[in-house]
C-alpha cells in the first residue's frame, strides 16, 4: 500500500495532523507515528499522558542505540523501529523497508532525534494520497523529499570544495555523486564497505552505482556518517 509522510518539528504538530486525518475519514490503522518517547512510558499511551499516545491509544516504546527511547505507533512505524531505525547496519534487504523508501530513514531519525515527529499514512488510492499530503502539509508537515533537498543544499558547498580538491566538478557528476552519498546512509550500508553491500546498492541504484562518481560519493557518505556518530557521542 502506498504511503505519504509528513515530518513535523514537534509532537504537538503531529497530534494536530493526526486529528485532521481522523476527522477526514482516515482510519487509525492507516496512521503511523514515530516520535521520541520516555523510557518510563507504560504500554498505554493515554495513561502516560503523551500527546501522540493520547490521540492514538496504544503505544510501544523501544530504546534504540544512538536514538534513545522511540515511540512507534502503527504497523509500519513499529516495523521501522524494530528493523531499521538507529541501526549501524540494519536488516533491510530491499530498497523499501515496510513500504518506506530506505533513503528516507536517515531523515526520519534526524527529525526524531531533534525532538520532532514523523507521521506516515497508508493510502488506498490516488485521491487519498492527495488528501493525506494536503492535510499533513496544512498541519506543518514536510515531505521527506523536501528535507532531503534542504539537507543536501547544506552540504553541497563542502562537497563541491572536496571534489574541486580532487580535480573534479560537482556540477558535472552531482546526480550520481549525491546518490552514492545518500546510499551510504541506508540502514543496510552504514559503516560498511561498498564491496560488502554491492548487491543491495545495485538493487537501489542500478544505473548510478556503476559510475566512479557514485563510488566516491558513497565513500564520502560513509565519512559523513562516522562524523555524525562521533558528534553525537560528544553531546
Amino acid at each position: 500500500m502506498p504511503t505519504v509522510t509528513g515530518i513535523f518539528h514537534s509532537p504537538a504538530q503531529a497530534e494536530q495532523a493526526i486529528a485532521s486525518l481522523k476527522g477526514s475519514g482516515f482510519r487509525e490503522e492507516q496512521i503511523n507515528i514515530l516520535s521520541r518517547g520516555e523510557s518510563s512510558f507504560p504500554a498505554h499511551g493515554k495513561q502516560a499522558g503523551a500527546a501522540i499516545g493520547a490521540v492514538m491509544g496504544l503505544s510501544a516504546v523501544t530504546f534504540l542505540p544512538g536514538l534513545g527511547p522511540i515511540l512507534g505507533l502503527g504497523m509500519i512505524a513499529s516495523g521501522l523501529v524494530g528493523a531499521a531505525l538507529g541501526s549501524a547496519a540494519g536488516k533491510a534487504v530491499d530498497k523499501h523497508t515496510h513500504g518506506v523508501p530506505n533513503e528516507d530513514l536517515w531523515f526520519f531519525e534526524e527529525a526524531v532525534r531533534s525532538g520532532g515527529s514523523v507521521v506516515i499514512v497508508e493510502t488506498k488510492d490516488p485521491t487519498q494520497d492527495t488528501q493525506a499530503r494536503n492535510l499533513l502539509e496544512r498541519a506543518g508537515g514536510r515531505p521527506s523529499s523536501s528535507m532531503r533537498r534542504d539537507w543536501w543544499q547544506g552540504l553541497r558547498d563542502r562537497e563541491q570544495h572536496f571534489l574541486a580538491s580532487q580535480g573534479q566538478d560537482l556540477g558535472r557528476v552531482e546526480g550520481d555523486y549525491r546518490a552514492g552519498f545518500e546510499a551510504a546512509l541506508h540502514p543496510t550500508t552504514r559503516g560498511r564497505d561498498y564491496d560488502h553491500v554491492a548487491s543491495y546498492v545495485e538493487t537501489c541504484y542500478p544505473g548510478p552505482c556503476r559510475t566512479a562518481a557514485f563510488r566516491v560519493g558513497y565513500d564520502r557518505g560513509q565519512s559523513y556518517f562516522r562524523e555524525r556518530v562521533a558528534a553525537r557521542e560528544l553531546e
